[in-house]
């Protein structure tokens, strides 16, 4: 399956004006003659990027962006305290006090940032959801492998067909062993030993960032080995229509004609 010629249907390009069916089918394309590995590794790096882009913030939009779980309760209380210590110092100070409090409600970007955390703060009962989505798709994967699905079939082709042969299939089976028990441990342990009433909240963006991360992490175990599981699966795919009892079989010719066209 050559995907640097991938094309939008037919009906979406009579639909769209010709030149922006023209900037689609350029941009499927690009985005095609990327492997996904290298797609997983863009993300990754930008994710790592905004994160650490938050460290040259303002101090007080830090805290409102990067605060979460047992970390954001500390921030909050540091915040009152330093709300009563600005009370103090205001009675005490007299002008200059009011000056600086001033200077302080001036600061509408941390006001902005404040205002846009405050909603969607999500409870402890969710940050198990991680790990749930870390075991589900080790557990997908794992079944679209041995089942010699679509959606894997698609990712390990288009990958195999532009980047080399990536890992042993026992170093995937490694990662992923190692992926799904920890995930695992990691998911018994957000359930069965986290102190209930736990009042700790997060963001949604960062929930959802989370989730996303670990989306990609569970597919790049298996992108990595493309070249070697695309092996694997076509020997077993050309074994297993080689044998006589099976040939005829209307099963066989589907499975035949699907590789065919996957193969094309």
């Amino acid at each position: 399956m050559n995907l640097t010629t991938l094309r939008a249907p037919a009906w979406i390009n009579e639909m769209l004006p010709v030149p922006v069916a023209s900037s689609l089918t350029w941009v499927l394309a690009t985005v095609s003659s990327v492997p996904p590995a290298q797609w997983l590794q863009i993300l990754f790096v930008v994710e790592a990027g905004l994160i650490l882009g938050l460290t040259i913030l303002p101090a007080k939009v830090t805290g409102y962006l990067m605060a979460y779980g047992a970390r954001a309760s500390e921030t909050q209380t540091l915040k009152a305290g330093e709300v009563k210590d600005n009370q103090d110092a205001q009675n005490v100070q007299g002008t200059d006090s009011r000056a600086a409090g001033e200077n302080d409600r001036d600061d509408w970007f941390a006001e902005l940032i404040r205002l846009a955390t405050s909603w969607g703060q999500i409870p402890h009962s969710w940050f198990g959801g991680f790990y749930a989505v870390s075991v589900t798709g080790s557990i997908f994967w794992l079944v679209q492998y041995l089942i010699d699905g679509r959606i894997l079939h698609f990712f390990t082709s288009w990958q195999a067909a532009i980047s080399g042969p990536g890992m042993e299939p026992g170093q995937v089976v490694l990662l992923w062993t190692m992926m799904f028990l920890q995930g695992s441990r990691r998911l018994l342990e957000s359930y069965l030993l986290v102190k209930p009433g736990s009042k700790s909240t997060m963001w949604i963006v960062h929930w959802l960032v989370g989730i996303l991360y670990y989306v990609m992490l569970s597919l790049s175990v298996w992108v990595e080995g493309s070249g070697k599981i695309c092996h694997v699966s076509a020997r077993e795919h050309h074994l297993h229509i080689a044998n006589p009892k099976f040939r005829g079989h209307p099963s066989a010719q589907a499975v035949d004609r699907s590789h065919r066209v996957g193969l094309a």
